[in-house]
C-alpha cells in the first residue's frame, strides 16, 4: 500500500470515523507491527497486544491527522 493510499484512508477515518478504512489500515499494519515487535524480542502474545493497542491509539487520535505533516 503506497503512502498516498494510507493517507487517504487515514483521512477517511479522521473525517468520518470510517471503520472500513480503518479495517484496511489495521489489516495492513497489524501484522507488520506484530512482526517488528517480535523481532525486537517481544513474546508473540505481547507483540499482538501491543500492536492492537497502538492501532487503537491511531483510531482515537485520527481526528488530529494532518496529511501535510504525514508525508
Amino acid at each position: 500500500m503506497d503512502r498516498g493510499r494510507q493517507a487517504s484512508l487515514m483521512q477517511a477515518v479522521a473525517e468520518a470515523g470510517d471503520r472500513a478504512a480503518f479495517g484496511t489500515l489495521y489489516d495492513h499494519f497489524a501484522p507488520r507491527l506484530n512482526a517488528y515487535l517480535m523481532r525486537l524480542g517481544a513474546a508473540e502474545d505481547v507483540a499482538e497486544e501491543l500492536a492492537q493497542e497502538s492501532l487503537i491509539v491511531a483510531w482515537r487520535r485520527a481526528a488530529g491527522f494532518d496529511p501535510v505533516q504525514a508525508s
